[in-house]
């Protein structure tokens, strides 16, 4: 959805970036909360306007598809409960390439309980990327995106695309210096 099709179409002028998934775009909310989502997944929501020209969220963007690290601390939070501004901003805090279990974000802040209500958090982040849900997993599943949980659905297979985008690749055992650790850091 190009900023030109989208004004066509009666969407709010916002900004997308192309990426293997379809577009991702972005924009802020009313509140001047970040927003952000996947032409795959649905449309934006109405009345949202162009980000900031001071986030640079574009290049931010597209430099994170590329496997840049960003933590988006710099942005605030998207609008949301205190529960679920504390969970965001928790995900935020797991490093590029690493993931947590929603388990281990409910003991994080200090609801250990509640690993459910995390997932539900998760799945109602409206700015994707910004507070990194994909790197918040199941036990032994990489768990749902967006409300999406089977594996051939589009939110699994978003989920999947970004965190293989992050992954560093392992180095070859030329790359190897007797007396290094072999392990990314």
């Amino acid at each position: 959805m190009s900023a030109r099709a989208s004004e066509a179409e009666g969407v709010p002028c916002i900004d997308a970036i192309p990426t293997p998934m379809g577009e991702l775009w972005f924009g802020v909310d009313r509140h001047g909360s970040p927003v952000t989502g996947w032409s795959c997944l649905g449309a934006p929501p109405p009345g949202l306007e162009r980000a900031p020209r001071s986030w640079s969220l574009r290049e931010r963007l597209a430099r994170v598809l590329a496997g840049e690290q960003d933590a988006f601390e710099d942005l605030p939070l998207p609008t949301g409960t205190t529960f679920q501004l504390a969970a965001w901003r928790e995900a935020r805090r797991i490093p590029c390439g690493a993931t947590a279990t929603y388990g281990e974000l409910a003991r994080a802040i200090g609801r250990p309980r509640a690993p459910r209500a995390i997932g539900q958090a998760m799945r109602r982040n409206p700015a994707p990327i910004l507070v990194p849900c994909h790197r918040v997993i199941g036990v032994g599943s990489t768990g749902g995106y967006a409300g999406q949980a089977t594996p051939e659905s589009a939110g699994s297979r978003v989920k999947q695309f970004l965190l293989r985008s992050e992954r560093k690749p392992e180095p070859s055992p030329a790359d190897s210096t007797q007396g290094r650790s072999r392990i990314n850091r």
